[in-house]
């Protein structure tokens, strides 16, 4: 087992340090845990100074956020993320859905909400008209998701 970063990048916005494990088979490092959005390479860091207890069952590797952009929605971003995690730290780690209930869900659900208004604003802020879209449709963003965005944000400030 190797242990060291996965790195997820939204790119001049935000780093995501996840800490992380792979088996090294010969030259190769290989992910063995199953990625919510099917990936199948990820950018990996290797770091012997990350500890991690595998016997118990509820250990977890640390992450962290590195801002790459200094506007104060994505210190809101990274605030609402940490808050997110801590919220589901408390649980027995598994893969799966987590089912929660009572004030955790509702504070959850509220977290989730301000998450996605706010991915929403930055993205408006910092996704220029020509650029691919940011949902990889291919098409540009002007012509592609900016409108549904656009209509939301208004929506939300009335």
């Amino acid at each position: 087992m190797v242990v060291g970063w996965k790195l997820f990048i939204w790119p001049r916005v935000v780093v995501q340090f996840i800490g992380h494990a792979v088996l090294r088979r010969g030259d190769n490092l290989v992910c063995v845990t199953p990625d919510t959005a099917d990936e199948q390479r990820v950018l990996f860091v290797e770091d012997p100074s990350i500890e991690f207890d595998a016997v118990n069952p509820n250990a977890r590797l640390p992450s962290f956020f590195h801002a790459i952009d200094q506007h104060p929605d994505v210190s809101d971003f990274i605030r609402v993320e940490q808050q997110i995690h801590a919220i589901k730290a408390k649980f027995p780690a598994r893969s799966g859905p987590l089912l929660l209930r009572g004030a955790d869900a509702e504070q959850l659900q509220q977290l989730q909400v301000q998450q996605v208004r706010l991915i929403r604003g930055i993205t408006l802020r910092m996704c220029k008209p020509n650029e691919r879209c940011v949902c990889n449709s291919g098409r540009k963003f002007r012509k592609c998701c900016h409108a549904a965005m656009t209509r939301a944000q208004r929506a939300e400030v009335q």
